[in-house]
């Protein structure tokens, strides 16, 4: 199961009440960010897995690109992105790119689903026997690209499963709940009972 929380998320952060769920990465780093998720989800953070915009297009480009059918026309200068529809495969600029587009009116909601869609052709591409039989080197060789504290053999067991999985076996989820505007601010307010029942079905209780 992979849950994907939006950044607008209306959150409890510890010392410093009801704000944006991106603002505790803000205020706190790692730590804070854990902690205020874990308090959201009323569930443990075992790892967290970091890198910034340099570190994902180095990670695609070590990896050789990744195919992908892009399913609209995606343009924003300011920010460098130029993307054109159809079956092609992107380099980590583009694919940095694709993932970070918003200008299409679906806001965040919409990159979420492209960022679940682009994982879920990573997932499918670079995770063959080939590259888990070669993963220890693999991962090493991504290591300066990301900042983690899960250990290479945590992350071995996580390529395998994935490995495992049919196409149906792997989920994608955003967190349920409802645009809002409180005080003048944009949130995503999560379905407190919506959001429950997803945290028990993802921890198979």
């Amino acid at each position: 199961h992979l849950l994907s929380i939006p950044r607008d998320t209306r959150v409890s952060i510890d010392g410093y009440g009801k704000q944006k769920i991106n603002h505790a990465y803000a205020y706190g780093g790692v730590a804070l960010l854990e902690k205020t998720v874990e308090d959201l989800l009323d569930t443990s953070v075992d790892y967290f897995i970091k890198t910034d915009f340099k570190g994902f297009e180095q990670l695609i480009d070590r990896l050789g690109g990744i195919s992908l059918d892009v399913e609209k026309r995606m343009y924003y200068p300011k920010e460098g992105i130029n993307l054109k529809p159809g079956l092609q495969k992107l380099d980590g600029h583009d694919a940095l790119a694709y993932v970070r587009f918003r200008s299409d009116g679906l806001g965040d909601i919409g990159r979420i689903e492209r960022q679940q869609h682009f994982i879920q052709a990573a997932k499918e591409q670079f995770l063959t026997l080939d590259n888990l039989i070669k993963a220890p080197q693999l991962i090493g060789n991504f290591r300066d690209c990301i900042e983690t504290n899960m250990p290479v053999s945590g992350m071995l067991r996580v390529a395998n499963a994935l490995k495992g999985a049919s196409p149906d076996q792997f989920q994608t989820h955003i967190l349920p709940g409802r645009p809002q505007t409180i005080n003048g601010l944009s949130y995503w307010v999560a379905k407190d009972d919506e959001m429950r029942e997803l945290v028990a079905l993802i921890r198979g209780k």
